[in-house]
């Protein structure tokens, strides 16, 4: 956001869900357990030759920002597994890489008229309909304790969100998740 009045309105929305002790309270117990999951899974590959701690770490941090944001992990560190919409993400994190620096491919290439060139180069939509349901499924959640469910228990006190301004967060919180 440019507009630093509404940069700072955003963020007091967002500020209670990610407090320390707001997720210490509700989250640290899941994310010691998904923790342990993955360090689990690096030492059963290193016992059999080598393991790729970037793939379970990475793993590791999408369960947990899934979980703590919209309520349900993905469970790649279980399943070892990527899912789709992490597939997705991970395709057009790399194309925007490449859009940075080739602009031109970048232009000629979102016409591409595969699934595939429309995942790397023009993912929006394919993006924005994975937030759409987790703003749904932050709405519909019962305990109210997952950090979407109270950024629109915020906005409600305050600032209006609509759906598409919580698409686009969510989006861009996973966006950001996959790129630690």
């Amino acid at each position: 956001m440019s507009n630093t009045r509404a940069h700072a309105t955003r963020r007091r929305v967002f500020a209670r869900a990610f407090s320390k002790s707001f997720l210490r309270q509700h989250w640290e117990p899941i994310i010691h357990a998904t923790i342990r999951d993955a360090v689990a899974r690096i030492k059963q590959d290193a016992q059999s030759g080598s393991s790729d701690i970037l793939k379970w770490w990475t793993f590791m941090a999408t369960d947990i920002s899934s979980q703590t944001m919209f309520g349900e992990s993905l469970h790649m560190t279980r399943t070892g597994q990527v899912t789709e919409y992490v597939r997705v993400l991970q395709g057009a994190l790399t194309s925007a890489g490449i859009g940075v620096e080739l602009p031109w491919i970048r232009a000629i290439a979102k016409y591409i008229p595969s699934r595939r060139g429309r995942e790397l180069f023009n993912p929006s939509g394919i993006l924005l309909k994975y937030g759409k349901v987790a703003v749904k499924n932050s709405r519909n959640l019962q305990d109210g304790n997952t950090i979407f469910a109270n950024v629109l228990a915020e906005a409600e006190k305050g600032e209006h969100l609509d759906d598409l301004d919580v698409q686009l967060e969510a989006t861009g919180l996973t966006e950001a998740g996959q790129t630690q």
